[in-house]
C-alpha cells in the first residue's frame, strides 16, 4: 500500500496533471474528468482542492511561470559559479529557456493558452503578475537595461512562436524562413 498523500502533495500532482491537459486543449477544451484521472482522484476532488476550472487553469498557469522562472535562477547561478558558457547572464538564461521549451512544451503552451484566455479580467490578472514577475527576476539576476530586457523578451516571444509551430519541422527549399525565425545560423548560399 502507499502512502497517504498530503492535500499540498495532490494539489501538486493534480497540476502536474492539469498543466498537461490545459496545455494541449486550452481552458475550455480541457477535461476535469481527464485530469481527475490521470492524478488518481475523484472528480470531485479536483474541485475540493482548486473550486473551479479556471482557479485551477490559474494555478497552472502560475505554476508553470514559476519553473520558467526557476530555469532562468538556476541558469545564472550557474553562470556566475563559471559552470556555464556564455557570453552574459542574459545568454545562459536564453538558452536555459531554449532547453525548457524543448523538454517541457507544455509550458510554451499554456502560457499561450493564458495569454489567449486574457480576455477574462482574473485570468489576465495572473498572467500579468506572473510575466511582470519573470521580468523582474531577469533584469535583477542580469543587471540589464530595460532597453536589454526588451530585446531578451522579443527573442523569447519570437522562440515561442518558433516553438509553438514546431519549426525545426520546416524543410525544403522553402525553409529560409523557418530557419531565420528560430535563430538558427544559416550556411551560405
Amino acid at each position: 500500500m502507499s502512502p497517504r498523500l498530503t492535500a499540498d502533495e495532490r494539489r501538486a500532482r493534480v497540476i502536474a496533471w492539469a498543466t498537461t491537459e490545459f496545455a494541449q486543449r486550452g481552458l475550455h477544451g480541457a477535461s476535469t474528468e481527464r485530469i481527475a484521472a490521470a492524478a488518481g482522484i475523484s472528480h470531485a476532488y479536483v474541485f475540493r482542492l482548486f473550486g473551479t476550472k479556471k482557479a485551477l487553469f490559474i494555478a497552472c498557469s502560475e505554476w508553470s511561470c514559476a519553473q520558467i522562472g526557476a530555469s532562468f535562477q538556476e541558469a545564472a547561478d550557474a553562470y556566475g559559479r563559471g559552470e556555464i558558457q556564455a557570453p552574459t547572464t542574459l545568454a545562459a538564461m536564453g538558452d536555459a529557456y531554449m532547453r525548457l521549451l524543448s523538454e517541457r512544451r507544455d509550458h510554451l503552451l499554456l502560457q499561450l493558452h493564458s495569454f489567449a484566455a486574457s480576455d477574462d479580467d482574473e485570468i489576465r490578472d495572473s498572467a500579468q503578475r506572473s510575466y511582470g514577475r519573470i521580468w523582474c527576476l531577469v533584469v535583477g539576476l542580469s543587471g540589464c537595461s530595460d532597453a536589454e530586457a526588451q530585446t531578451f523578451f522579443g527573442h523569447g516571444m519570437r522562440m515561442n512562436v518558433a516553438a509553438a509551430m514546431k519549426l525545426e519541422d520546416v524543410t525544403g527549399p522553402d525553409a529560409r524562413w523557418a530557419s531565420v525565425l528560430r535563430g538558427v545560423p544559416l550556411s551560405p548560399s
